[in-house]
């Protein structure tokens, strides 16, 4: 958008070692009436495969650890070589303590994989940070 504008900035692209971004970051989602089969055959031609098998997956390690928005937490997938990988993270308030995770499985299995690195993260220490959060009253 910003070439198109002919704004030229310098900017640098963070990595996954950097940055975890919020559960499906990028991604866009549309509504359409069930009945609209002409909008539907439009949106046919721009729907990404890819994006949707990463996003259920990050929606799913979402719901598993029931973050709301004053959780800090964060997940990225992927798929390379016709595996999906994610990374997910959650942290405490303060930023003090950090617990992330990655984890491979299968594209057919998506919202699985994602309720995987939940569990996990839930039981590295997501759990007590979940608690303290809730108890605050800042779900």
């Amino acid at each position: 958008g910003l070439k198109r504008l002919g704004i030229k900035i310098d900017y640098k692209r963070f990595s996954i070692e950097e940055i975890i971004p919020a559960v499906g970051q990028g991604a866009l989602g549309i509504e359409v009436r069930k009945d609209n089969k002409k909008i539907k055959e439009i949106l046919s031609r721009i729907h990404s495969k890819e994006t949707e098998v990463c996003v259920k997956a990050e929606r799913a390690f979402l719901k598993t650890l029931e973050g709301g928005c004053q959780v800090p937490l964060g997940a990225y997938s992927w798929i390379e070589d016709s595996k999906l990988f994610i990374v997910g993270f959650i942290s405490d308030l303060e930023g003090e303590r950090f617990y992330r995770l990655k984890e491979e499985g299968s594209i057919f299995e998506p919202e699985k994989l994602g309720k995987d690195l939940a569990k996990k993260l839930l039981k590295a220490g997501g759990e007590e940070i979940l608690k303290e959060i809730y108890e605050r009253g800042e779900k």
